[in-house]
């Protein structure tokens, strides 16, 4: 499978179905998401922090995903609720 710019591993794609994330899903969090460079890794994470005002719902299932890249494949997709790590919105917000 393959994004415009990025092809999809096997096990990303599985993890996609999983989450029940599609690929404009995966274009939002790319985005609109926090980019971090670990060493040749690239992640894309998608907090409350990266979202204006008043997109809140629109973003709602999508927060706390992150995808990760190596070169130009998509590797893995992570989708963490923020509730589920017992993190709070404020502490979220510190982080960005």
């Amino acid at each position: 499978m393959r994004t415009r710019k990025y092809k999809v591993s096997e096990q990303a794609a599985r993890q996609l179905a999983r989450h029940r994330l599609t690929i404009g899903d995966v274009a939002l969090v790319l985005r609109f998401g926090r980019k971090r460079m670990l060493g040749n890794v690239e992640q894309f994470f998608l907090g409350s922090c990266c979202v204006q005002q008043g997109c809140e719902q629109r973003f709602k299932r999508l927060l706390g995903t992150t995808i990760v890249i190596e070169g130009e494949e998509i590797t893995n997709i992570y989708h963490g609720r923020l509730r589920e790590t017992g993190k709070t919105e404020d502490e979220e917000q510190e982080k960005c």
